[in-house]
């Protein structure tokens, strides 16, 4: 069994596999038909990715924690999904590489996670 080891995420191949990974869940959604809106950082805030590296103030981490992806079904119900790729080279299921969470209804300002098992 392999030992954990934290991803270096200095190695342009880790961010470079994590991109085709995102690129993989998003044609997925698409080709199920569901809306697929890019969220993350990279998208909403590319400016702000290396003033907030490393910091730990509240703002700075919620810019971080921000989902990839907002998908919506049909029916209009949106779902936050949060993408990582796994350097390490196991395998596990793909719940626990994906992520895919509701809103609340009362729509705090931080999202709290609720997983949804669709």
């Amino acid at each position: 069994m392999r030992s954990f080891e934290e991803p270096n995420l200095s190695d342009p191949m880790h961010d470079i596999k994590g991109r085709i990974a995102e690129a993989l869940i998003e044609q997925l959604f698409r080709s199920l038909g569901w809306k697929v809106m890019r969220f993350g950082m990279e998208h909403t805030h590319p400016h702000l990715i290396d003033s907030v590296a490393g910091r730990d103030d509240v703002v700075s981490k919620t810019v971080r924690s921000q989902p990839d992806f907002i998908v919506q079904k049909n029916d209009g119900q949106p779902f936050f999904v949060e993408v990582k790729y796994r350097a390490s080279g196991t395998s596990g299921r793909p719940t626990s590489a994906t992520r895919i969470r509701r809103r609340p209804s009362s729509c705090s300002s931080r999202p709290t996670a609720s997983t949804a098992s669709r």
